[in-house]
């Protein structure tokens, strides 16, 4: 399988996912990204969808909130 990268409005519709994920999950900004070992700024930017998440943090973003890959 090839690699693949987000459009831009993909991007943003992850990030608007995360958002809402960690918002059900009652975390702020702050907290998520200290358990993800990002800083809040990264972290709002890919909430945003300015910036994208890298390949190393998705499996411990999905640990932590909670989602399935199934």
């Amino acid at each position: 399988m090839a690699d693949r990268f987000l459009t831009d409005e993909e991007c943003a519709s992850f990030g608007e996912y995360v958002k809402a994920r960690r918002e059900v999950r009652g975390k702020s900004i702050r907290g998520l990204a200290q358990e993800l070992f990002l800083t809040p700024a990264y972290l709002s930017d890919i909430e945003k969808g300015n910036r994208y998440a890298l390949e190393k943090y998705l499996d411990r973003m999905a640990e932590v909130l909670c989602i399935n890959g199934g």
